[in-house]
């Protein structure tokens, strides 16, 4: 084959690979808008109700709040201080016992209400966030959990500096468990007690080849080297190399308990394997039978609670 003909062959190759690269990148991580994002069409539809952020609301103890990244984004979160569950209206002395929530991906603050009442029954304050480039907060692209890790560490020194802050339990579902667990790697406060997570992928990587193959129906390789390529010019991080919740996990220094529903078929079960194996420290494991993806409370309410509520009650004073 003349060299000439060889050298169109790889420039077509090259040229296909980039714009199959930024498609990818423009249907599973840019917002477009750079603010808001549509409904998941993959079902990340968790939320069972309202009715405790309702509540809260009309008490008057539920508040926007802010904080800058370290890049420059504006990053909105919701704050429910230490409240009567009946009334919503807030404790006259706090605990200074936090939860920080992490929706899912396409997902915002607004879904995690049923999520919140279960930390909020044990006495907890609540910090539901928006994840950059979902609901309120800014940001162009989907941080899939790996520059969210780093946000949630800003968002616990955040409570820290403007609140009573004794004990932080940190919870993630989906995209938002991948974000904990990622988040678990970093040098966290020492208030941030323990971790809860539910259906978290292990890894940027293994989700996208895992749905590569399983909704598109191709070959991963190569075009997840394309579209990390794209990520790496385009959000600054690579598919390939960073969101890695195993990586991370390994790295743990506080307890975690894992959740995930056996039937999932968006995050497989058998990424629980791996990310549970990973992490060093304490650790358990709380499996729904009949489960898919995010459905694990939906299915089993009382036992998912019971799970939460048991852990909470080993590592932070309630």
């Amino acid at each position: 084959m003349p060299i000439i003909i060889l050298l169109i062959l790889i420039i077509i190759v090259v040229a296909v690979g980039i714009i199959s690269g930024n498609y990818f990148y423009n249907k599973v991580f840019s917002t477009v808008s750079g603010q808001k994002t549509p409904g998941n069409p993959e079902g990340d539809d968790y939320e069972i109700d309202n009715k405790f952020f309702d509540t809260a609301r009309s008490a008057g103890n539920f508040e926007d709040v802010y904080m800058q990244s370290r890049d420059g984004l504006l990053l909105h979160g919701i704050v429910i201080q230490e409240c009567n569950l009946v009334t919503g209206e807030p404790a006259q002395y706090q605990s200074g016992k936090w939860a920080v929530l992490c929706h899912g991906y396409t997902g915002k603050a607004a879904n995690m209400s049923s999520f919140a009442e279960i930390f909020a029954s044990l006495g907890f304050s609540i910090l539901a966030v928006d994840l950059r480039g979902h609901g309120d907060s800014e940001g162009k692209y989907r941080g899939m959990g790996w520059h969210d890790s780093f946000d949630v560490k800003e968002w616990c020194e955040y409570l820290e500096s403007h609140y009573t802050v004794t004990d932080i339990a940190l919870y993630g579902i989906s995209m938002g468990g991948t974000t904990v667990m990622c988040a678990s790697g970093h040098a966290l406060p020492d208030s941030v007690k323990l971790i809860v997570e539910d259906c978290g992928y292990s890894s940027i990587k293994d989700e996208m080849k895992y749905n590569t193959k399983l909704r598109y129906k191709i070959p991963s390789f190569p075009l997840i080297n394309f579209l990390s390529g794209a990520t790496k010019a385009r959000a600054g991080f690579s598919v390939l190399k960073d969101g890695n919740a195993v990586a991370q996990l390994k790295k743990s220094k506080v307890p975690i308990l894992f959740i995930h529903g056996e039937e999932d078929l968006f995050v497989p079960f058998s990424m629980l394997g791996k990310v549970y194996k990973a992490a060093p420290g304490p650790k358990e494991k709380f499996v729904v039978h009949g489960a898919g993806h995010g459905k694990s409370f939906t299915l089993d309410p009382e036992g998912y609670r019971n799970a939460i509520y048991s852990f909470l009650y080993k590592y932070i004073h309630i």
